[in-house]
C-alpha cells in the first residue's frame, strides 16, 4: 500500500512515548530492509513493550510501511500460504504500492515464523496505540485470516481486535485528530467476516458452552459431548461468489471442529471466538445483526460472564481447571465493548445491551451488593490495599454482607442436624500474580469506567458503595500513593480518577441524583494535592483528569469550597496554572 505520512502534530511528543524510548522500536523497524529483518525486530520487542506506554502512530509511518512492505512480500512469495487465495477484485480494488516490494527467499517454515512474530508484534503495538486510522496493512490481515497456520490466522484477527479497539484513553495524554475510525470501520465486507468467524460447538445446555470447553481437561474430554468434533458439510453447483463465500464457512467449520480435540486447541478457538466478536461489536454497521446473533444464543452473554469467575468452591477433586488469564481478560474487554455506547450515545444504557441484559449479567443494579462487579469492585480494593491474610477457616472482611446472610441462615435453620458443615471460603476473583493482577484490576476499571458512565448504573454502582470503595484504596493502597514515576503515574490511579470524576459530574449535573458524594475526604484530598503538586511527572491526562474533578466536587456540593481552600487544595490548582 502506499506509504503513509505523519502529519505536523500541534502539540509536543507524548512524554511517555520519550520516558519509555518507545520510539526507537519505530526506528528499529523503519532501518530493516527485508522481511526477516523486520521479524527479528518483531520479535525482540514484542515481550518488551512498557505496561504504561502508548504509542502515537503518527510518529510510526515509517515503521508501518517497513512492516507493510514485509507482510506484502512474504505473502506475494509464498501464495500457497491462503487456503482461499486473493480474488481479482480484491487485488485491483487495493491500492497499488510505489515500489514493488523485494521477493522472499524464506522457505514455508521460515514464512510463517516471521509472520507469527510480525502479527504478534502489530497486535501488542494497536492494543498500545493511539491514531489508528493511519495503520496501513488491514486488508493484509483480513487475508492472512485463511492462512493454512492456524496460529498466523488467529494471531491476524487478534491483530484487528486490536485495531477495531478504541485507544485506553485513560493512558492518554492528549487526546486524538480524529475519532476512532479506521479503514476496517468502513468496510463493506469486514463484519461479515468477524461474524462467520464468532461461532462455537453449542451452548451451556448442551454442555458445549464456553465455560465447559475451556474449563474442561484433555483427560476428561469423554466426558463432552462428541457433537462438537463432528464436521457436516454439503456440495453445490453455484456462483462464483455463493462458492468463495462457501469456502470461508466451510474453512471455519473445519477449523472449529479440528480444535475440539484437547483442551489447548479448545481454548484458542474460544479466543479466536472471542476477538472476532470483540471486533464485530465495534465495527459491524448493522445493531440488528448483532441483536439477531445473541438473539439465537439467549445465555452467551451469561456465559461471556461466567469466564470471569473461579470455579465454585468445592470438597472434592475439581473437574475443570482455571479459566486462563488471557481469556478472562478478553472476555472483560468484551462486556466492555457491549457496554460502550456507540450509536446510542450517553443518554442510557446502549440498546444492545439492553438487549442481552449485560447489566442484569454484570450484577449492576438496585440493591444487588453481591453482584458479579461489586464483587470484583470488593476484590479490587482487597488486593491494591493489601490487608493481611485471613485465616484459611474464615470468610474475607470484605463479604461482611455474605456472612450476615450466612449467619442469618445458620440460626434460622432446623437443628434436625447439629453438626456444622465446615465453610470453604469463595476463590479470589483476582489474580495472585503480580503482573496478571496488575492487568486484570486495569481491565476492571476499565469496565466499571463505561458502567458508571451511564446514569442509570452510575447510581446502582454508587449504592454499591463505589465512592467508599475507591476512597479506600486511594487512603490504602502503598502503589497509588507512592511518588510518582517520570512520565505518567500509575494505571489503577488514572481508572480511579477517572471514574471518581465521572461520578461527581454526573451527580453535579443531574438535580434528581440521589447519590451521596464526599468531596473532602482526607485521602481524596490527599492524592489531589499530590497530583498537583507532582503535575509534570504524573502527565497531562492525570493532572487534567484531576482538575476536573475538583472543579466538579464544587459543582456538586458548594459547601465544599471553603474546605478546599482551607486545605490548600486551592492554592495547589493555581499553582499548576501559574507553572
Amino acid at each position: 500500500m502506499p506509504p503513509v505520512k505523519a502529519s505536523n502534530l500541534p502539540f509536543t511528543l507524548n512524554i511517555i512515548d520519550n520516558g519509555n524510548n518507545i520510539l526507537d522500536f519505530a526506528t528499529e523497524l523503519a532501518n530493516a530492509t527485508t522481511p526477516l529483518a523486520v521479524a527479528n525486530v518483531c520479535d525482540r520487542h514484542t515481550h518488551g513493550w512498557p505496561f504504561e506506554s502508548l504509542a502515537d502512530l503518527s510518529d510510526w509511518s515509517a515503521a508501518l510501511d517497513s512492516m507493510d512492505a514485509a507482510l506484502d512480500s512474504l505473502i506475494s512469495s509464498n501464495p500457497s500460504l491462503l487456503l482461499i487465495p486473493k480474488t481479482s477484485t480484491a487485488a485491483s480494488t487495493a491500492p497499488t504500492p510505489l515500489a514493488p516490494p523485494p521477493p522472499s527467499n524464506l522457505g514455508p517454515e521460515e514464512t510463517v515464523s516471521a509472520l507469527t512474530s510480525i502479527l504478534r508484534f502489530t497486535a501488542v503495538l494497536l492494543r498500545h496505540a493511539v491514531n489508528k486510522h493511519i495503520y496501513n496493512s488491514i486488508q493484509h490481515l483480513i487475508l492472512l485470516l485463511a492462512c493454512s497456520s492456524d496460529s498466523v490466522a488467529s494471531l491476524a484477527l487478534e491483530a484487528l481486535a486490536m485495531l477495531a479497539s478504541p485507544p485506553l484513553l485513560h493512558r492518554q495524554q492528549f487526546p486524538e485528530n480524529q475519532q476512532h475510525n479506521t479503514d476496517l470501520h468502513f468496510s463493506a465486507t469486514a463484519g461479515e467476516k468477524l461474524m462467520a468467524l464468532a461461532r462455537g460447538w453449542g451452548s451451556h445446555t448442551s454442555h458445549l458452552g464456553l465455560n465447559a470447553t475451556v474449563n474442561t481437561p484433555s483427560s476428561l474430554q469423554h466426558t463432552l459431548p462428541k457433537d462438537g468434533g463432528n464436521l457436516q458439510f454439503n456440495f453445490y453447483l453455484t456462483s462464483t461468489a455463493s462458492a468463495s463465500q462457501y469456502k470461508k464457512d466451510s474453512l471455519v467449520k473445519i477449523r472449529l471442529a479440528k480444535s475440539f480435540a484437547s483442551q489447548e486447541q479448545r481454548q484458542a478457538a474460544v479466543r479466536t471466538r472471542l476477538h472476532s466478536l470483540l471486533s464485530a461489536l465495534y465495527v459491524h454497521p448493522s445493531m440488528d445483526v448483532l441483536a439477531g446473533y445473541f438473539q439465537a444464543q439467549p445465555d452467551l452473554c451469561r456465559e461471556i460472564v461466567d469466564l470471569i469467575r473461579p470455579p465454585p468452591p468445592t470438597s472434592s477433586p475439581p473437574t475443570t481447571t482455571d479459566t486462563p488469564h488471557g481469556i478472562r481478560l478478553l472476555a472483560i474487554d468484551v462486556l466492555v465493548a457491549l457496554v460502550s455506547p456507540r450509536s446510542d450515545g450517553p443518554q442510557g444504557i446502549p440498546s444492545l445491551a439492553r438487549h442481552v441484559n449485560v447489566m442484569g449479567e454484570l450484577g449492576v443494579g438496585k440493591g444487588q451488593y453481591m453482584g458479579l462487579l461489586p464483587s470484583l469492585l470488593r476484590d479490587c480494593v482487597s488486593t491494591l490495599s493489601a490487608p493481611p491474610s485471613p485465616p484459611p477457616s474464615s470468610l474475607p472482611l470484605k463479604d461482611e454482607d455474605l456472612s450476615l446472610g450466612l449467619a442469618f441462615v445458620s440460626a434460622t435453620a432446623s437443628p434436625s442436624n447439629p453438626t456444622p458443615t465446615p465453610t470453604i471460603p469463595p476463590p479470589p476473583l483476582v489474580p495472585t500474580t503480580p503482573i496478571d493482577q496488575l492487568e486484570f484490576i486495569d481491565a476492571v476499571f476499565t469496565l466499571i469506567s463505561e458502567v458508571v458512565a451511564i446514569p442509570q448504573t452510575a447510581a446502582a454502582m454508587t449504592d454499591c458503595g463505589l465512592v467508599p470503595a475507591l476512597l479506600t484504596i486511594l487512603e490504602s493502597s502503598p502503589v497509588l500513593l507512592s511518588s510518582p514515576a517520570p512520565g505518567g503515574g500509575s494505571n489503577p490511579m488514572q481508572s480511579i480518577i477517572n471514574i471518581l470524576t465521572v461520578l461527581y459530574h454526573s451527580h453535579a449535573s443531574n438535580q434528581n441524583s440521589n447519590m451521596t458524594v464526599d468531596g473532602t475526604a482526607t485521602p481524596l484530598v490527599k492524592v489531589i494535592e499530590d497530583i498537583l503538586k507532582h503535575a509534570v511527572e504524573y502527565g497531562g491526562v492525570l493532572t487534567s483528569l484531576t482538575c476536573s474533578l475538583l472543579s466538579d466536587i464544587v459543582n456538586s456540593d458548594p459547601r465544599s469550597l471553603q474546605h478546599i481552600h482551607s486545605s490548600g487544595l486551592a492554592d495547589c490548582f493555581f499553582d499548576v496554572l501559574r507553572e
